[in-house]
Protein backbone atom coordinates (compact mmCIF):
# COMPACT_ATOMS: atom_id res chain seq x y z
CA UNK A 1 0.00 0.00 0.00
CA UNK A 2 1.43 3.30 -0.65
CA UNK A 3 -0.48 6.96 0.02
CA UNK A 4 0.54 10.20 -1.02
CA UNK A 5 -0.66 12.53 1.37
CA UNK A 6 -0.23 16.64 1.64
CA UNK A 7 -1.51 18.41 4.23
CA UNK A 8 -1.75 22.74 4.34
CA UNK A 9 -2.79 25.38 6.52
CA UNK A 10 -3.90 28.50 5.57
CA UNK A 11 -2.70 30.27 7.90
CA UNK A 12 -0.19 29.48 10.91
CA UNK A 13 -1.63 28.50 14.23
CA UNK A 14 1.56 26.55 15.87
CA UNK A 15 3.76 23.56 14.40
CA UNK A 16 1.18 21.44 15.70
CA UNK A 17 -1.65 22.35 14.25
CA UNK A 18 -0.59 23.15 10.76
CA UNK A 19 2.66 20.91 10.66
CA UNK A 20 6.01 21.03 11.55
CA UNK A 21 7.69 23.22 9.66
CA UNK A 22 11.37 22.90 10.97
CA UNK A 23 11.67 19.78 9.95
CA UNK A 24 10.99 19.40 6.73
CA UNK A 25 11.86 20.29 3.52
CA UNK A 26 9.81 22.72 0.56
CA UNK A 27 8.32 20.65 -1.77
CA UNK A 28 8.66 21.79 -5.85
CA UNK A 29 5.05 21.95 -6.68
CA UNK A 30 1.45 22.07 -5.23
CA UNK A 31 0.28 18.64 -4.67
CA UNK A 32 -2.19 16.60 -6.45
CA UNK A 33 -4.45 13.80 -5.60
CA UNK A 34 -7.98 13.68 -3.78
CA UNK A 35 -8.46 16.47 -1.70
CA UNK A 36 -10.05 17.42 1.58
CA UNK A 37 -10.58 20.69 3.34
CA UNK A 38 -11.58 21.31 6.98
CA UNK A 39 -10.70 22.78 10.50
CA UNK A 40 -9.28 22.03 13.94
CA UNK A 41 -11.46 20.24 16.16
CA UNK A 42 -10.55 19.52 19.97
CA UNK A 43 -11.69 16.18 21.40
CA UNK A 44 -14.74 16.18 23.53
CA UNK A 45 -15.92 19.56 21.26
CA UNK A 46 -19.02 19.95 19.22
CA UNK A 47 -18.00 20.04 15.44
CA UNK A 48 -19.22 23.26 14.15
CA UNK A 49 -20.82 23.92 10.56
CA UNK A 50 -18.43 23.64 7.95
CA UNK A 51 -18.16 28.16 7.59
CA UNK A 52 -17.44 27.98 11.53
CA UNK A 53 -14.76 25.28 11.62
CA UNK A 54 -13.05 26.83 8.57
CA UNK A 55 -12.83 30.13 10.14
CA UNK A 56 -10.73 28.52 12.91
CA UNK A 57 -7.94 28.15 10.34
CA UNK A 58 -8.43 25.76 7.27
CA UNK A 59 -6.28 23.15 6.76
CA UNK A 60 -6.33 21.55 3.14
CA UNK A 61 -5.20 17.63 3.12
CA UNK A 62 -4.58 15.41 -0.58
CA UNK A 63 -3.89 11.89 -0.50
CA UNK A 64 -2.85 9.96 -3.60
CA UNK A 65 -3.15 5.88 -3.68
CA UNK A 66 -1.10 3.16 -5.36
CA UNK A 67 1.15 0.46 -4.55
CA UNK A 68 1.32 -2.25 -2.37
CA UNK A 69 3.11 -3.65 1.20
CA UNK A 70 3.99 -1.35 3.53
CA UNK A 71 5.83 1.46 1.82
CA UNK A 72 6.43 4.63 3.18
CA UNK A 73 3.65 7.38 2.50
CA UNK A 74 5.03 10.63 1.55
CA UNK A 75 3.05 13.89 2.95
CA UNK A 76 3.50 17.80 3.02
CA UNK A 77 2.49 20.64 4.98
CA UNK A 78 2.29 24.24 3.87
CA UNK A 79 2.85 27.71 5.98
CA UNK A 80 0.91 30.07 5.76
CA UNK A 81 2.15 31.24 1.96
CA UNK A 82 1.11 27.76 0.74
CA UNK A 83 5.07 26.46 0.54
CA UNK A 84 4.50 22.92 0.59
CA UNK A 85 6.07 20.51 2.47
CA UNK A 86 6.87 17.10 2.56
CA UNK A 87 7.95 14.21 5.07
CA UNK A 88 7.53 10.09 4.88
CA UNK A 89 5.04 8.20 7.45
CA UNK A 90 5.71 4.52 7.28
CA UNK A 91 2.71 2.42 7.59
CA UNK A 92 1.82 0.76 11.27
CA UNK A 93 -1.72 -0.50 11.35
CA UNK A 94 -3.63 -0.19 7.63
CA UNK A 95 -7.40 -1.18 7.21
CA UNK A 96 -7.94 -3.75 5.05
CA UNK A 97 -9.30 -1.87 1.68
CA UNK A 98 -7.57 1.52 3.14
CA UNK A 99 -8.18 4.24 0.12
CA UNK A 100 -8.75 7.76 0.32
CA UNK A 101 -11.90 7.24 -2.73
CA UNK A 102 -13.98 5.68 -0.02
CA UNK A 103 -15.60 8.38 2.17
CA UNK A 104 -15.80 12.16 1.73
CA UNK A 105 -15.09 12.92 5.20
CA UNK A 106 -12.20 12.15 7.73
CA UNK A 107 -10.53 12.95 10.62
CA UNK A 108 -6.84 13.03 11.37
CA UNK A 109 -4.91 12.88 14.93
CA UNK A 110 -1.08 13.74 15.05
CA UNK A 111 0.63 13.42 18.70
CA UNK A 112 3.70 12.71 20.52
CA UNK A 113 3.98 10.21 23.92
CA UNK A 114 6.57 10.32 26.46
CA UNK A 115 9.51 8.27 25.10
CA UNK A 116 9.04 5.87 28.66
CA UNK A 117 5.23 5.43 28.01
CA UNK A 118 5.76 4.59 24.37
CA UNK A 119 5.82 1.06 24.06
CA UNK A 120 2.00 1.17 26.24
CA UNK A 121 0.85 3.61 23.71
CA UNK A 122 1.61 1.16 20.62
CA UNK A 123 0.01 -1.46 22.34
CA UNK A 124 -3.06 0.43 23.55
CA UNK A 125 -3.43 2.20 19.92
CA UNK A 126 -3.43 -1.04 17.94
CA UNK A 127 -4.98 -3.31 20.45
CA UNK A 128 -7.53 -1.80 21.75
CA UNK A 129 -8.09 2.24 20.28
CA UNK A 130 -7.76 1.11 16.44
CA UNK A 131 -10.22 -1.53 16.80
CA UNK A 132 -12.74 0.02 18.86
CA UNK A 133 -12.87 3.03 16.57
CA UNK A 134 -13.02 0.76 13.44
CA UNK A 135 -15.68 -0.98 14.69
CA UNK A 136 -18.04 2.08 15.48
CA UNK A 137 -20.92 2.52 12.58
CA UNK A 138 -20.14 4.69 10.21
CA UNK A 139 -16.30 4.59 10.61
CA UNK A 140 -14.86 3.32 7.35
CA UNK A 141 -11.31 2.27 8.33
CA UNK A 142 -9.21 3.29 11.15
CA UNK A 143 -5.21 3.87 10.43
CA UNK A 144 -2.23 4.68 12.13
CA UNK A 145 1.35 5.61 10.31
CA UNK A 146 4.66 6.42 11.72
CA UNK A 147 6.79 9.87 10.74
CA UNK A 148 9.83 8.67 9.31
CA UNK A 149 11.92 11.74 11.07
CA UNK A 150 11.55 14.74 12.52
CA UNK A 151 8.25 15.81 15.06
CA UNK A 152 5.38 15.03 15.58
CA UNK A 153 5.92 10.83 15.64
CA UNK A 154 2.75 9.67 14.99
CA UNK A 155 -0.33 10.17 13.18
CA UNK A 156 -3.94 8.47 12.99
CA UNK A 157 -6.33 8.57 9.83
CA UNK A 158 -9.63 7.92 10.42
CA UNK A 159 -12.08 7.84 7.65
CA UNK A 160 -15.70 8.56 8.49
CA UNK A 161 -19.43 8.63 6.43
CA UNK A 162 -19.78 12.19 7.55
CA UNK A 163 -18.32 14.52 10.99
CA UNK A 164 -21.80 13.77 12.96
CA UNK A 165 -20.10 10.21 13.50
CA UNK A 166 -17.35 11.06 15.57
CA UNK A 167 -19.55 12.60 17.98
CA UNK A 168 -22.30 9.60 18.09
CA UNK A 169 -22.40 7.52 21.58
CA UNK A 170 -20.86 4.41 19.96
CA UNK A 171 -17.56 6.62 18.79
CA UNK A 172 -17.66 8.26 22.44
CA UNK A 173 -18.15 5.09 23.92
CA UNK A 174 -14.62 3.58 21.58
CA UNK A 175 -12.34 6.66 22.74
CA UNK A 176 -13.35 7.08 26.47
CA UNK A 177 -12.04 3.61 27.89
CA UNK A 178 -10.21 2.98 31.25
CA UNK A 179 -7.04 2.60 29.18
CA UNK A 180 -7.05 4.82 26.97
CA UNK A 181 -7.59 7.70 29.83
CA UNK A 182 -4.18 6.32 30.99
CA UNK A 183 -2.66 6.69 27.68
CA UNK A 184 -3.83 10.20 27.16
CA UNK A 185 -1.80 11.06 29.94
CA UNK A 186 1.51 10.51 28.15
CA UNK A 187 0.71 11.68 24.89
CA UNK A 188 1.64 15.19 23.54
CA UNK A 189 1.30 17.88 21.18
CA UNK A 190 -1.77 16.47 20.15
CA UNK A 191 -3.59 18.13 16.71
CA UNK A 192 -6.97 16.82 15.78
CA UNK A 193 -8.40 18.12 12.36
CA UNK A 194 -11.88 17.26 10.57
CA UNK A 195 -11.85 17.50 6.88
CA UNK A 196 -14.46 17.03 4.26
CA UNK A 197 -13.63 16.25 0.43
CA UNK A 198 -13.13 19.23 -2.37
CA UNK A 199 -15.36 19.19 -4.99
Amino acid sequence: MFVGATFASARQEGAAAAGPSATVRPAAAAPTGAGWIGGPVPRNTPIPAWPELLARGARMLWLQAGGAGQEPVKTSWSDAHWDYRHRLLAPIKVSDGWSPDRTDCLCTVVMNVEPEREEEFNEWYDTEHTEYIGNVPGVVSASRFRFVDGEPRYIAIYQVTGPEILMSPEYASATETPWTFRVRRSMRDVSRIVYRRMS
